[in-house]
């Protein structure tokens, strides 16, 4: 268990946790911190907030709102796949062997026809985009030409893309459907997909005239899509979802 920040919440959480029976309590701190002498008298061994949170199974984080997001980004984020929405740290559970699959199958078909066309970068997993206010960690991640052009070797908070791709699962559909989906759209979002893995179904969003809110998605459960980030490229359904299908459509873009 990580308890990190060790003011008076953090303190406070860290002694009732002990008296409650918990063992192998922690406490990460940024360096230099005040407190660190404080929670080493009480007895807690105490670590650097990265070092604390990568080693254990629980992390509280118990700091200021203003400090938290900074943390996350500086300290807890290299070690977690995770996100930071609305002041909470959302942390996620392995993925499925299906979400991984399907993933794939996405990556390797916009990447290898962007890199193909020089037409931007594809990104996945574990790359931050920063918002006004919420960091989040798309599945799948495309930038367009411009915004490629910012990014380099040592970038590791990322811009806001140009077009999202949310695979879904249970624990994520709500904030796929909710939060995100608001905060993607208000931020200028050009393209969402929510891809259903399961069910084999694409919902696209896009802008709607006015800006800043898209329109109703269109579902896709068969035939042919055409990505808006990639004019006049259509790809058939299947190649998302299966080996075969995907295979032969990069064959016949590519050749």
């Amino acid at each position: 268990m990580a308890i990190i920040g060790y003011g008076s919440q953090g303190r406070t959480h860290a002694l009732n946790l002990r008296d409650s029976g918990v063992a192998d309590i922690v406490v990460g701190l940024k360096a230099g911190s005040a407190t660190r002498a404080k929670a080493q008298a009480d007895g807690f061994p105490v670590l650097t907030a990265g070092e604390a949170a990568a080693d254990a199974d629980v992390v509280a984080m118990m700091v200021s709102d203003e400090a938290h997001r900074d943390l996350y980004r500086d300290e807890i984020e290299p070690h977690e796949k995770g996100e930071f929405i609305n002041g909470e740290t959302i942390m996620h559970s392995p993925a499925r062997h299906i979400h991984n699959h399907v993933s794939s199958l996405i990556v390797r078909l916009f990447s290898s026809y962007s890199s193909a066309r020089n037409k931007g970068v594809i990104v996945y997993e574990k790359a931050l985009c920063g918002f006004s206010r919420n960091d989040y960690e798309p599945d799948i991640a495309w930038f367009g030409t411009e915004k490629a052009a910012s990014l380099t070797p040592d970038t590791t908070v990322y811009p806001i893309p140009d077009f999202i791709i949310e695979i879904l699962s249970p624990a994520t559909a709500k904030r796929d459907r909710g939060v995100k989906l608001e905060d993607y759209a208000a931020h200028g979002v050009a393209e969402y997909w929510i891809v259903d893995a399961d069910q084999r179904i694409i919902e696209q969003y896009l802008m709607a005239d006015e800006g800043g809110v898209y329109r109703p998605a269109e579902k896709f459960d068969r035939g042919d899509i055409a990505p808006f980030s990639f004019p006049g490229l259509t790809v058939p359904l299947a190649a998302f979802f299966e080996e075969a299908a995907n295979l032969a459509f990069l064959r016949l873009i590519l050749r």
